[in-house]
């Protein structure tokens, strides 16, 4: 029962590995690697210029809150 069991693993082993170097291939190196991995640059958001920084000034808590002395 054991040794099914075991040769049943090393099965589905050898067939997951199998389909992942199937499944890198057709993302790398086939010409539907598009169709099967995500999509790295939209339209516009590959360009985008550096924005200016704003600071903003630290204000401390006592003027968000209502405390009463």
């Amino acid at each position: 029962m054991l040794k099914r069991i075991e040769n049943t693993l090393i099965k589905l082993l050898v067939a997951h590995f199998v389909a992942l170097l199937v499944g890198q291939w057709l993302i790398l190196y086939s010409p539907f690697g598009a169709y099967f991995s995500r999509v790295i640059m939209y339209e516009g958001v590959g360009d985008v210029p550096e924005a200016p920084v704003f600071e903003t000034i630290d204000s401390p808590t006592s003027l968000w809150y209502d405390e009463e002395d």
